[in-house]
């Protein structure tokens, strides 16, 4: 099963090394766990939440950035991962950081995977199976409080509206960036969507550590 993987930091591979932004994870300490030891693009002392889900589906690696010129070939069979550092449900998100990926140009990148899936797999329908077939990953929210709502000067959300009325706005947001998906890939209407929430997750780490080991 491919992955298709969406969304900002906690799961970018490598995307916000081609392009103009400021945050990049290209230099230590990040990747010191790695298998190289060196940076690797991901926001990470070593693996991320899309190399951990690529393990569980078996995948021979994780998928590559949609924007290295490694994503060709039979790389390709494995998915993308066109999420990028910075980016929020809101357009208006990390404008302080460049050009970061936001969601309207990475939900975009994937019909231009699916043009280049279909020259290695025989055609547009084969891809457009692949494709309807796959597991995808969306991680975003975070920097939308914390590089939007939370960064004034840069930002005058704080100013428009309370933190539940941008709440509101997030979810409404996000709901079209599903739409969108669901657009994309008319057959999708039976398939499940499962949603995880990050916080009450590092909020058990941290207030019971017992109960994931030494």
């Amino acid at each position: 099963m491919p992955l298709m993987v969406f969304g900002d930091s906690l799961v970018d591979s490598g995307n916000n090394n081609y392009v103009d932004t400021t945050l990049k994870a290209d230099l230590p300490p990040y990747g010191i766990d790695s298998p190289t030891g060196r940076p690797t693009g991901r926001f990470s002392n070593g693996r991320n939440l899309a190399d951990l889900i690529s393990e569980v589906l078996k995948l021979p690696e994780s998928p590559s950035p949609f924007l290295s010129p490694q994503l060709s070939g039979e790389r390709l069979l494995y998915g993308a991962n066109f999420a990028s550092g910075g980016v929020g449900i809101s357009n208006d998100t990390g404008i302080q950081l460049g050009n970061i990926i936001r969601m309207p140009e990475q939900i975009a990148s994937l019909e231009r995977y699916q043009t280049q899936l279909a020259a290695v797999v025989g055609g547009e329908e084969q891809a457009w199976e692949m494709v309807n077939g796959a597991l995808f990953f969306i991680s975003l929210g975070t920097w939308d409080l914390v590089g939007n709502y939370f960064s004034a000067p840069f930002s005058a959300r704080a100013g428009q509206s309370t933190v539940s009325e941008f709440i509101d706005y997030l979810i409404s947001e996000y709901a079209k960036i599903l739409r969108r998906l669901v657009e994309l890939n008319r057959e999708l209407g039976s398939d499940v969507y499962v949603a995880a929430n990050r916080y009450m997750i590092a909020y058990s780490f941290i207030n019971n550590p017992d109960a994931y080991g030494k």
